[in-house]
């Protein structure tokens, strides 16, 4: 688990994502290095999950969340769904 909110995740060229990307798309999907992961935010789109869907080898979990209500149980309800769906390695 990592908590990518205040951290500079610019690649280390400070390049700019592709466009119509959220700016944590890449490096995020970087930082997972293969593994699945979910990833919460109240910024992700389609086209990031698009992205990650074609660049990212693993099942990967992007939720968008209401910026104005915060997680909620259908958050986590949705997370704990998607973990119990996935095969049991690789997930700790």
């Amino acid at each position: 688990m990592v908590w990518a909110a205040k951290v500079d995740w610019r690649d280390d060229d400070g390049a700019e994502p592709p466009r119509g990307l959220h700016w944590k798309t890449v490096p995020l999907t970087r930082w997972a290095a293969g593994r699945p992961f979910v990833w919460l935010d109240d910024e992700t789109t389609d086209a990031d999950r698009r992205w990650v869907a074609a660049h990212h080898p693993r099942p990967a979990l992007l939720r968008r969340v209401d910026p104005y209500r915060g997680l909620t149980g259908a958050d986590v309800a949705a997370v704990r769904q998607w973990l119990d769906c996935q095969p049991g390695e690789g997930l700790a």
